[in-house]
């Protein structure tokens, strides 16, 4: 039997038909896999964001129960703040579950806290997300890996700070340094890291090697004044900010039963001793106060008055916390006189003025000519502090309320970027997580 022509295409036709059917199911076979693929990368990722998004939860909880004092409080931790961390020796732990995350998804994280009564905690947060279908997605961050896993919020961030205004009616400079290299040098250990942070600033013919923030007022530099990132700049308006950082917090003068001094004459040796001159220090024009050891907290609960010669020491390996009260006039003006920092790093002196008196406010006078190395906070929301001096201070300088440096006067400020780790016991900061100490352990599912 003979087959026609035309049968002959019709098969053949039927044939290319059927193979193209193969090809188009054989590529939308491999499409649907590779879309099912594709979904559950998706769904892997989107989880895995969930779980991490649910750890970081507890790291911020933890954090919340350690700085909710002092005294801390760990009954009130939770989303209804009703759950109870447990204690075992300084360790805490607390376990928050029943998170609900939509499709029958739940969410439990674990936290643990090492060290809770320390200066330096450690954070664990270990966050699990189980799906309606059984699968479970688990994320662990950590911040217990190095020695200062978290840390105090810095005091003084700043090279000059003031929760109102901050005014150099004349010059000055303002640059930055690390103590930790060594004495300020401006070739090899002077950086341009400095911050002059106030709600308004007013710079005159300053140069402020860094950066200047406010909180939305204009910063303008009149005559030679700069604001700058290198040796060559003028006005760098990249280098000013319409977000100052200022922190204020309560200084914490000691409680502890306290050791009586007189005017002068003494030297305080006791390590982490905490001494008390009960109303005024006058040290009479050439009276020495000697600090011999590390960690001295001394308290004036009157006004300090220096002049002349006077002079409070901070010998070589040895630091002091010093509390005033009443009012502080700085005026000496021997070489070598004043407040003398031997240790040469600022945050070794500190001065806390503390006065919550309404009225009078209390008053800072700083016509020294000696310099100072060390930091200065004054915490009162009315207390100007008046710089009328051509002095040099290594350190830092911050006020609740305003810092004149007064005319006719150029001081120069060396802020140490160091001070931006340093923690300072008279002042209760918060606990704050260094991301550079953050551990992220490895995607368990």
């Amino acid at each position: 039997m003979r087959v026609s022509g035309k049968n002959k295409e019709q098969g053949s036709l039927v044939l290319v038909a059927l193979c193209f059917t193969a090809v188009i199911g054989i590529a939308l076979a491999s499409y649907l896999a590779v879309c099912s693929r594709s979904q559950q990368f998706s769904s892997r990722e989107f989880n895995n964001n969930r779980v991490r998004y649910l750890a970081e939860v507890g790291l911020e909880e933890a954090l919340w129960a350690l700085n909710s004092g002092p005294p801390q409080v760990w009954t009130t931790s939770g989303p209804a703040s009703d759950q109870t961390w447990t204690l075992s020796g300084t360790t805490r732990s607390l376990t928050l579950s029943g998170y609900s995350l939509g499709a029958g998804g739940t969410g439990q994280v674990q936290m643990t806290i090492t060290n809770s009564t320390g200066n330096n905690p450690g954070i664990t947060s270990a966050a699990t997300v189980t799906l309606s279908n059984g699968e479970t997605y688990s994320k662990t961050l950590s911040v217990t890996q190095t020695s200062t896993p978290t840390q105090r919020a810095p005091l003084f961030a700043n090279a000059v700070a003031a929760g109102t205004s901050i005014t150099f009616q004349n010059g000055g400079t303002v640059d930055s340094y690390r103590s930790s290299i060594g004495a300020w040098n401006s070739s090899t250990n002077k950086t341009y890291a400095a911050v002059v942070a106030s709600n308004a600033i007013s710079p005159g013919t300053a140069i402020i090697d860094g950066y200047a923030q406010t909180n939305g007022t204009s910063v303008t530099p009149s005559g030679a004044g700069k604001i700058r990132g290198i040796s060559s700049d003028t006005v760098n308006p990249n280098r000013i900010a319409t977000s100052a950082f200022i922190p204020l917090f309560t200084i914490s003068v000691p409680t502890t039963t306290p050791t009586a001094i007189l005017d002068a004459g003494q030297t305080l040796s006791v390590a982490n001793g905490f001494y008390r001159r009960g109303g005024n220090l006058t040290l009479g024009g050439s009276g020495t106060l000697t600090i011999a050891a590390a960690n001295v907290r001394l308290d004036i609960t009157g006004d300090l008055t220096m002049t002349s010669g006077d002079r409070i020491v901070v010998n070589a390996g040895c630091s002091l916390q010093l509390f005033i009260k009443g009012n502080v006039s700085m005026g000496t003006t021997t070489a070598g006189r004043g407040w003398v920092n031997n240790t040469s790093v600022p945050a070794n002196f500190a001065v806390f003025c503390y006065s919550a008196v309404v009225s009078p406010v209390p008053t800072f006078l700083y016509t020294a000519t000696t310099g100072f190395t060390g930091v200065i906070y004054h915490s009162h929301p009315s207390a100007l502090l008046s710089f009328s001096t051509n002095a040099t201070f290594n350190g830092a300088i911050l006020a609740a309320y305003q810092v004149n440096f007064g005319s006719s006067f150029t001081p120069t400020v060396h802020y140490d970027t160091d001070l931006r780790t340093a923690y300072f016991p008279g002042i209760t900061t918060p606990f704050i997580i260094n991301p550079d100490n953050l551990t992220e352990l490895a995607n368990q599912r």
